[in-house]
């Protein structure tokens, strides 16, 4: 019975840390960065219109973010400006 015990708590430990490192861990990093990337973009005037120029920044910073925690750099809107 503690054989079994052991394997099944040694199992899901091994399984919570599989989920926590390739879920939920980025998940929450992409999160952060989509923040961060939304706080840099933010017109400095009092309109908030959005331009070309406000995504490419954006798109800049939340690849950045992602790169800086170890995450492999991808785009924040779906796609790329040429």
């Amino acid at each position: 019975m503690n054989t079994k015990l052991l394997i099944i708590t040694i199992t899901l430990i091994i399984l919570g840390g599989l989920f926590y490192w390739f879920q939920y861990r980025p998940s929450e990093i992409r999160k952060k960065c989509a923040s961060v990337a939304q706080e840099e973009s933010k017109p400095s005037g009092g309109f908030d219109i959005i331009t070309n120029t406000r995504l490419e920044k954006a798109n800049k910073a939340y690849s950045d973010c992602l790169a800086k925690e170890g995450l492999k750099p991808e785009i924040l809107y779906g796609w790329e400006s040429n």
